[in-house]
């Protein structure tokens, strides 16, 4: 599957292959849905803007997604020394 999102190949210049990149890209406004362009076209119902454009994701990454900006979108990278499992987990994905 390809990355639309990476720094080489970022549609619209929206980078989401880092928490600063995504933040600095992606119109991220903390505790507003409303005014964070990334939950706008993630929620789209237009065919022709939603994004990813492959389709809508699902609803239960939407709503983490949502839960994300509402509770501050804070930098929530995972620690290796935590334990914590992100073998399938990235950013653009």
């Amino acid at each position: 599957s390809h990355n639309f999102h990476d720094a080489a190949s970022a549609s619209d210049g929206v980078i989401l292959d880092s928490y600063e990149n995504v933040i600095a890209t992606a119109e991220v406004v903390p505790f507003d849905l409303t005014e964070s362009k990334l939950y706008e076209v993630i929620t789209e119902d237009d065919p022709t803007e939603v994004m990813p454009p492959s389709g809508k994701l699902d609803n239960e990454l939407i709503n983490t997604i949502a839960q994300w900006i509402l509770e501050g979108a804070e930098n929530l990278e995972c620690d290796e020394d935590d334990g914590c499992d992100d073998v399938n987990v990235s950013y653009s994905g």
